[in-house]
């Protein structure tokens, strides 16, 4: 137990003693150690996880930039080109969207004779869709809702819509 023979019975038992505390605390700090390695990759894998392309979710952080009046050519400079696009009863709906975790968030923006004249934002989350994938799939889905401005000029005083 002691590097060479010790002299008194008390110093034996004290060497003994932190013999034993170095040989715990190795233990306890070698489990640590392996726990840490084993978890690095998880937590660093997962925390730089992104959804959707650093480009998709530039050009959606700049739709508050749109502004009714304008023409689609402009929206289409600072958005890029729509997942979708939809026409219907003269009015032109352009979609985007950004994929997240968990809920996707959503902006249409709304032509009519080429100027926008609406915008609505909207998500959809899982637990609406019962899937996951890329925001392009869930359009018009979840919180959406059709502009009444649009309404309007799509169905006019038509009593039966």
């Amino acid at each position: 137990m002691c590097p060479t023979k010790c002299p008194t019975p008390l110093l034996k038992a004290t060497f003994y003693r932190v013999q034993l505390f170095y040989e715990f605390i190795t233990f306890i700090t070698m489990k640590k150690l392996i726990l840490l390695l084993l978890f690095i990759p998880l937590v660093f894998s997962c925390g730089g996880m992104r959804y959707g392309s650093d480009a998709e979710n530039k050009r959606f952080a700049n739709n508050f930039m749109v502004n009714e009046g304008m023409t689609k050519q402009e929206v289409v400079n600072i958005m890029g080109n729509p997942v979708a696009s939809e026409f219907d009863s003269g009015v032109e709906e352009f979609h985007y969207c950004k994929t997240g975790w968990g809920a996707d968030d959503y902006v249409s923006f709304y032509f009519e004779d080429g100027k926008v004249i609406s915008k609505t934002s909207y998500n959809v989350t899982v637990a609406e869709v019962g899937t996951t994938g890329h925001c392009s799939q869930f359009i018009k889905r979840g919180t959406y809702r059709t502009p009444d401005r649009v309404l309007e000029i799509r169905y006019g005083n038509n009593p039966f819509f």
